[in-house]
């Protein structure tokens, strides 16, 4: 459920028995949170990215490159019995990596996905932008979660190059044989790489600017930060850069996976 407080989720919990393993991945878990979770299974494990440097767990995965890292170790308050860091530690999809072994050719579509939240002005400007571009795309595939505001519904009809889609299971297919992704600063930086797909992004939440800091100082790819007074400005300039055949030395640094993750999860 959503929008539920701590007491409430416990009581839900409190219905059933204590599990084996308490598996959690969300902003700002608060240390009490952390706590009551720990009470009620023999193994807490929390996937995060390092944001408030306060953990009460058995695991800490932490998939990304993070400026908090040293914080979050020496922090002798934390405890942690594992911390696990770095991007080898992504949990990759099955399919994704399905995906990743599949030929394709590229088409002429854009995909754009924000992930989870109300961005409906970033995907205004952005399509502003791309308007200018139409004669170097077929479509624009936006994957959305949720819903658009009316005013946003009334204001992107006039484009006739957008689809919605609102089922994420093929967003991977659609990512890879797109000519490029505009994405936001969460896990999909990390899947576009593993996929080899051209990608810009676009920071969504102010943490974002780090980790995308960190990602592209490896990938050399570009971004936009959180809330940027020139991010209309760069995204015409990555875009016309991009249509004007520009080669961009993209690295692609998510090579393998952890074949043995699960076994790592779970012992």
């Amino acid at each position: 459920k959503e929008n539920i407080s701590l007491e409430k989720e416990l009581k839900i919990l409190g219905n059933f028995d204590n599990s084996d393993f308490f598996i959690i991945e969300q902003l700002n878990i608060s240390l009490l949170a952390q706590r009551k979770y720990k009470s009620i299974t023999k193994k807490l494990i929390i996937f995060d990215d390092l944001l408030q440097n306060q953990y009460h767990c058995n695991d800490l995965f932490c998939c990304q490159i993070n400026n908090n890292y040293k914080l979050t170790l020496n922090n002798k308050k934390n405890k942690i019995d594992r911390f696990f860091y770095g991007y080898k530690y992504f949990p990759l999809s099955k399919e994704l990596i399905k995906v990743s072994k599949i030929k394709n050719k590229k088409n002429k579509n854009i995909v754009i996905s924000l992930g989870g939240g109300t961005y409906d002005k970033y995907y205004i400007n952005i399509l502003q932008i791309l308007d200018k571009y139409k004669s170097k795309f077929n479509k624009v595939i936006i994957f959305l979660k949720g819903e658009f505001k009316n005013d946003t519904i009334i204001n992107i009809k006039k484009y006739d190059f957008i689809v919605v889609k609102k089922d994420k299971s093929s967003i991977f297919k659609y990512i890879k044989e797109s000519q490029l992704n505009i994405l936001s600063g969460g896990y999909h930086k990390i899947e576009s790489n593993f996929l080899r797909a051209k990608s810009f992004f676009i920071a969504t939440h102010q943490h974002q600017n780090s980790l995308l800091e960190n990602f592209t100082k490896f990938t050399n790819q570009n971004f936009i930060y959180f809330k940027s007074k020139n991010s209309n400005l760069l995204l015409n300039e990555y875009l016309e850069s991009f249509f004007n055949g520009k080669k961009y030395k993209e690295k692609y640094i998510i090579n393998n996976y952890n074949k043995n993750f699960i076994k790592l999860l779970l012992r």
